[in-house]
Formats: structure tokens, sequence, C-alpha cells
């Protein structure tokens, strides 16, 4: 389940270094106020996600408990909700 979390985090901190790419979303929000230095604008950014973050990781904590129970499949479940990989093991 750790790897699965950090997965999750790596996943979220990509999304501030994609809009040094020109990305939008809350990530372009973070760069500007990084940018601007907006305190408010950069707390809110970041309180955003924190909060999906802590979302999906109860997602996914919930079904790799669920899958777990039924079978062992449980990290391939979790994984596939978060990541989005189907095919893979």
């Amino acid at each position: 389940m750790a790897g699965i979390n950090q997965t999750i985090l790596m996943n979220l901190s990509m999304v501030v270094v994609a809009s040094f790419m020109e990305a939008e979303g809350v990530g372009a929000r973070i760069l500007q106020a990084l940018q601007y230095v907006a305190k408010g604008q950069g707390l809110l950014g970041g309180l955003a996600t924190l909060f999906c973050a802590m979302v999906i990781d109860k997602i996914a904590q919930g079904s790799y408990r669920q899958g777990h129970k039924k079978t062992d499949r449980g990290y391939r479940t979790a994984s596939t909700i978060v990541t989005g990989n189907c095919g893979l093991p």
C-alpha cells in the first residue's frame, strides 16, 4: 500500500511541474502564486492539492481493503483506480 500512496503523491506533485509547461489547473495557480509571492493563493492551491491527495488516498485504501477481502488482487485494483493501468499486473 505504501507504493500506491507514493504514486498518488508523485502524480499530484507533477501537476505543479506540468504548469511550467503551460498546463492549466491547480498547478498553474500554485505556480502563479509562487511567481508573485501571493501567500493566500498559494495556500489555497496547496490545500486543494492536499484535499485531492486525501480523497484519492482514501479511495485507494477502501478499494484495497474491499478487494483484499474478496481476492488477492487488491493491489492491482487500487493501482488501476489511481493510475489507470488496466493491462499491467
